[in-house]
């Protein structure tokens, strides 16, 4: 949510708040929420691509 993975806790708190709407009153909840963001987004763009990919089925070239 803030980067690289090199971001300060308070650097992580902050993108937190901004992104969820919520204010955290602690660096262990807002870290818990910036994962549970970071795999919320990464499940939502894996189910985009395989929306979008195209499968052959019973291709033989070969």
């Amino acid at each position: 949510v803030a980067g690289n993975g090199r971001a300060s806790k308070e650097q992580v708190a902050f993108m937190v708040e901004r992104i969820a709407g919520i204010q955290t009153f602690s660096h262990d909840l807002s870290d818990a929420v910036a994962v549970a963001l970071c795999h919320q987004t990464h499940h939502r763009m894996e189910r985009t691509i395989r929306s979008r990919t195209v499968t052959v089925e019973g291709d033989t070239a070969g």
